[in-house]
């Protein structure tokens, strides 16, 4: 049925009112003769509104004539309609075929390629390789090989799980799992010995297998030997194990800053102007003057891509520039306020990277320090800032499913990080404030008891040993 309503539709077609006592005769014999009939309407019990083909109108009205019926002849629709009705107007029915030409020709390409799952590896790297191997904006899709673009990065990243390549209208989307780096496990049937993986103070030393070769308070280099992997008793010659035990040392952690004696604070006026520019490719067009009206002020750039459908991006960009008008005022920073400012950013740096807080937080913090030099404009753009991350997410438009991967990936590595802090302990910490010429620079030092055992395999020359047999290497 709808089939041929389309094929109509391509013929032409006539909306009519049919009129009359007999019209349930009329259309049998309609029907008798072959003519298709649709959008039937009965408007009054004599009245009917229907639709026919333009070839089978005149046969129409002889039927209607034969049985008493009028026709009335209400609108004509169909390509052949349109045809005829811009048929003078040529220019224009060039233009719009053109514009489709154009647009379905653009299809072809890919004019945006989004990232997602990407944690630890930055965006751009990742373009990197893809682009590298053939996927970069301006490509045909038919000339992209994802099966050896996907492969090439296996072989070459050890640090992605998985790789897959998605096509979504001009929109190229590439999907990664990162992968997670596990600790070198060895077997039980290998001789090894516990060395230390870091420069440290022993503080807690249980030995289960093997035989000690530090004592606590004694003093290792990375790379020493903790627990060697060998015994020996009394009466017993010396022979291999695979030692085991428990080594805690104390470690030294430092982190420095450096706070200005004079810096400016800025606030924000609330005046803002916005300027945009359109990129095509490589070529940019200013659609504003050069020069901003204010005197001093703080810029905000956002791009994004111009689409006609959800995803079907053109290679147009559009580019948003917010100048936000600022005041500034020079502060002086005394010993007091320096050595507080100082001290707050280091321990949360120092705090982010042995575990003990959300590194993203601090990272996007940037630390107690520029929170007090810039608070209020930090709160006059944040406003902006969201609007133009909501605007990303919006053109992106991710799916949920993937976005529920990147949670749960985030999810994970905030629970390796929480768990690598429980294995550590601050037992001291100190902060010393040297004054400069120019700014105060502050050491804030950690004392911090951790694991520092980790296992080595005992290599015997060219021969490795495996519990009394010997097995070339």
């Amino acid at each position: 049925m709808i089939f041929k309503i389309l094929f109509q539709f391509f013929l032409g077609y006539t909306k009519i009112e049919v009129e009359g006592y007999y019209i349930e005769k009329f259309l049998n014999k309609c029907i008798n003769k072959g003519i298709f009939i649709w959008g039937l309407k009965h408007k009054k019990t004599t009245l009917i509104e229907a639709k026919v083909g333009v070839s089978d109108y005149e046969k129409l009205r002889n039927i209607a004539s034969d049985n008493g019926c009028i026709v009335t002849k209400i609108k004509e629709k169909g390509i052949p309609i349109i045809i005829k009705k811009y048929k003078k107007r040529k220019g224009l029915l060039i233009g719009v075929i053109f514009i489709f030409a154009i647009i379905f020709t653009l299809s072809k390409f890919i004019w945006k390629i989004d990232v997602i799952g990407n944690q630890n590896i930055g965006k751009d790297e990742i373009l990197n390789l893809v682009e590298k191997d053939g996927l970069k904006i301006g490509t045909a899709k038919s000339k992209v090989d994802v099966k050896k673009i996907i492969n090439q990065i296996r072989m070459e990243r050890n640090d992605i799980s998985w790789i897959g390549i998605e096509f979504k209208g001009t929109n190229a989307i590439v999907k990664i799992v990162e992968a997670t780096k596990k600790p070198d496990i060895i077997d039980e049937k290998y001789f090894c010995n516990i060395v230390a993986s870091k420069d440290a103070v022993i503080t807690r030393i249980v030995v289960q297998n093997g035989t000690a070769q530090v004592k606590v308070g004694d003093t290792v280099k990375k790379g020493d030997i903790l627990i060697a992997g060998w015994m020996q008793g009394e009466h017993t010659e010396k022979y291999f194990v695979n030692s085991a035990g428990e080594v805690k040392g104390k470690i030294q952690y430092t982190q420095i800053e450096k706070i200005n004696k004079k810096e400016i604070k800025k606030s924000k006026t609330g005046k803002m102007e916005k300027k945009y520019s359109i990129k095509i490719n490589n070529f940019v067009i200013n659609l504003y003057k050069k020069y901003s009206k204010f005197k001093k002020y703080d810029t905000i750039v956002s791009e994004r891509n111009l689409r006609l459908f959800k995803n079907l991006y053109l290679p147009i960009q559009i580019k948003e520039i917010r100048n936000y008008e600022v005041n500034e005022e020079e502060i002086q920073n005394d010993y007091e306020t320096a050595k507080s400012l100082g001290e707050t950013t280091a321990k949360q740096k120092l705090d982010a990277t042995l575990g003990f807080s959300n590194t993203e937080q601090i990272n996007d913090n940037s630390g107690a320090l520029e929170q007090k030099k810039s608070e209020e404009q930090i709160n006059a753009n944040s406003g902006a800032l969201e609007q133009d991350k909501s605007e990303e997410q919006i053109n992106d438009s991710k799916d949920l499913e993937e976005q529920g991967k990147n949670e749960e990936q985030k999810s994970n590595n905030s629970d390796a990080q929480g768990q690598e802090g429980k294995n550590r302990e601050i037992v001291d910490s100190n902060t010393e404030v040297t004054e400069k010429n120019d700014y105060y620079e502050v050491k804030v030092t950690y004392q911090v008891v951790e694991d520092i055992g980790t296992k080595e395999k005992i290599w015997f020359g060219k021969v490795d040993i495996i519990w009394g047999h010997k097995k070339k290497v």
